[in-house]
């Protein structure tokens, strides 16, 4: 298997039990995973660091991805 360059990656999810799943697996690929369960929270991160790949959850409690 073809070795990869870890991602740091970031995650806006509400649904708890999806956003362990997804860590678990991306996790065991070696990246490293940063979730959040609100839009505000998502976006705040996103002004604070920087990620290799955005993952956005369509519905979250106080947006959708749009608004992302």
């Amino acid at each position: 298997m073809p070795q990869t360059t870890p991602l740091h990656i970031a995650i806006a999810e509400d649904d708890a039990d999806q956003l362990a799943l997804l860590r678990l697996w991306l996790e065991g690929a070696q990246h490293s995973v940063s979730g959040y369960g609100t839009v505000a929270d998502y976006l705040s991160a996103l002004e604070k660091g920087r990620f290799d790949l955005l993952m956005i959850d369509w519905m979250l409690p106080d947006g959708t991805a749009p608004s992302c």
